[in-house]
């Protein structure tokens, strides 16, 4: 499945992170974007999320990929705390 730069640049333009959720996090650094890449082997998967011009690509297990619902064309947040980037749902 391919995303759109068209669809990807109106997410940008209009969401912002407190605006999709009021998810508050110590986390400072936020990326709102869309998943562009799922892929899952045993127990773990890779995420990819395009937001803006940042690509971030996070291995996560599986069983948090099927339980946020990601797949690809779905919007979700990266948020990054030091070295660890957490995905969540949008």
């Amino acid at each position: 499945m391919t995303v759109s730069g068209v669809d990807l640049a109106a997410i940008a333009r209009g969401e912002g992170p407190e605006e999709i959720d009021g998810h508050r996090s110590s986390a400072r650094n936020r990326f709102v974007g869309l998943v562009t890449r799922v892929e899952k082997e045993g127990l773990v998967g890779i995420v990819e999320i395009q937001a803006g011009p940042h690509r971030i690509i996070s291995m996560v297990t599986a069983d948090a990929i099927t339980d946020l619902g990601l797949t690809p064309g779905a919007r979700a947040v990266a948020s990054i705390k030091s070295t660890n980037v957490v995905i969540e749902t949008a």
